[in-house]
């Protein structure tokens, strides 16, 4: 659902930004004589558990509940305490973080209390021009930076299966490159709502699922095609779990990850 507010505070930045993402995959349905099951639905389960904990999930996330948040932008000014937020990566562009380095590293390297300053008055900024009250905070434990938009009724800048939220994060490194003359420190992240962390837990759940389905049949599952952020949840998850392992196929937006006996 789509809220409308006055955000006070808050700036906004300027850069360009390539929006790339990808969705996922759930369930099992057999694709006959292959000896592959293919998952499907996962987007939209995600989607719909994501309805149903939107208002609890969002409301205690504007409560500003946790040990690292370093300051907040929007309604209530700054201050308080905010969550650090994990989603995973690997090296796909729609989803991957900026080279990892030292936070300490001294020099002309922009540092990460100054990205956050940059990151967090675009976002704010962003939000207030599309209408939506939020609250935007931020935490930097060890090399990373995470930037996060709390509030209700943000799924305007959450978007479909997350694309949206997926979109500012790249136009926020981007900014950050720019200003920085492509010499930054650590890694960004931007999140709105804590999408990323609910579907981060769906995703092992589903991964666990599959993963089970094809360790009692003996027959891989393709799985839909995912984004490169969530096709690394499979391959974690996995990882983790005798008898199966996982390879990724396809290319583009069609890569998808398969799940196959060990033997296979």
């Amino acid at each position: 659902g789509n809220g409308r507010g006055q955000k006070q505070g808050g700036g906004s930045g300027n850069g360009r930004g390539q929006k790339q993402g990808g969705g996922s995959g759930n369930g099992n349905r057999s694709s006959g004589d292959s000896g592959t099951d293919r998952g499907s639905g996962a987007d939209q389960a995600v989607e719909g558990r994501q309805t149903d904990v939107e208002q609890s999930d969002q409301a205690a996330s504007a409560s500003g509940s946790s040990r690292n948040r370093r300051r907040g932008r929007g309604r209530g000014g700054s201050g308080g305490s905010g969550t650090r937020l994990e989603s995973p990566t690997d090296n796909g562009a729609d989803d991957g973080d900026t080279p990892p380095a030292n936070a300490s590293t001294k020099g002309d390297q922009m540092d990460l209390e100054t990205q956050s300053d940059i990151v967090e008055g675009f976002v704010s900024g962003l939000l207030d021009e599309m209408g939506l009250d939020a609250r935007v905070v931020s935490s930097i434990e060890d090399d990373r930076l995470s930037v996060e938009a709390q509030g209700l009724n943000l799924g305007l800048a959450i978007g479909h299966r997350g694309e949206t939220v997926r979109a500012i994060t790249e136009i926020a490194r981007t900014i950050v490159q720019r200003q920085s003359d492509g010499d930054a420190v650590g890694t960004l992240i931007v999140d709105v709502g804590g999408y990323r962390e609910r579907r981060r837990t769906f995703l092992e759940e589903f991964a666990r699922n599959q993963a089970e389905a094809v360790l009692a049949d003996g027959r891989k599952r393709a799985l839909e095609p995912m984004g490169s952020a969530d096709r690394k949840v499979i391959h974690d998850t996995v990882a983790d779990i005798d008898g199966v392992d996982t390879e990724s196929e396809g290319s583009d937006r069609d890569r998808r990850v398969v799940i196959r006996p060990v033997s296979d």
